[in-house]
């Protein structure tokens, strides 16, 4: 097997499309998680915007890229449409980003959510496949030995008791911290009724 082979592969094994259908509506969507140069792009574009139209610039660009398919009509780059009886080409992302610009805030945020949703899911799935070490820091390194400076630790390196001493110690500071907002809520009501 040539690299050419081993590397298209490797999209074929975690990119799965994901379906969103409308049924009563006939409208259905199908995704791809978005490449490296998809999402360079994506903020790349979204960066004209400040504020709140930067997060709706950032998911209709995201989407824009994302959506392969609308009611099973494959998208490829660029779309052909009619505009005042004229045929015009323009690529599907402009195309998708300008025409979203019209459609309902909610069915854009329920589009969004289908693709975080598969996003998380191919992440999931390759945090779970995926095995490699972790190298940390060993607290006191041994001297002359410049590799023991570097130990192997796996996930369950903190023991159970630690665990729970840290659980108890944060639940005590959230309980000191609510006491104190309310110390300070009464004390405000105080103020008001003077």
């Amino acid at each position: 097997m040539d690299l050419s082979q081993i590397v298209s592969g490797i999209k074929k094994t975690f990119v799965k499309r994901k379906k969103l259908d409308f049924e009563e509506e006939k409208l259905h969507f199908e995704f791809e998680p978005l490449t490296a140069l998809e999402e360079i792009k994506v903020l790349e574009k979204a960066q004209e915007f400040d504020g709140a139209l930067y997060i709706d610039a950032v998911k209709r660009f995201s989407l824009a890229c994302a959506i392969k398919s609308i009611n099973g009509e494959e998208m490829g780059e660029e779309v052909s449409y009619e505009e005042n009886g004229e045929k015009k080409l323009k690529s599907k992302f402009l195309y998708l980003s300008e025409q979203m610009g019209g459609w309902p805030t909610t069915l854009l945020d329920i589009l969004f959510a289908a693709y975080t949703n598969m996003v998380q899911e191919m992440e999931s799935k390759i945090l779970k496949e995926a095995k490699f070490e972790i190298f940390k820091l060993a607290d006191e390194p041994e001297k002359n030995e410049p590799s023991s400076r570097f130990r192997r630790i796996t996930e369950t390196d903190v023991p159970e008791d630690e665990v729970g001493q840290l659980n108890k110690q944060v639940e005590k500071e959230l309980e000191q911290a609510n006491i104190s907002m309310s110390d300070s809520i009464e004390k405000e009501k105080e103020k008001g009724k003077k």
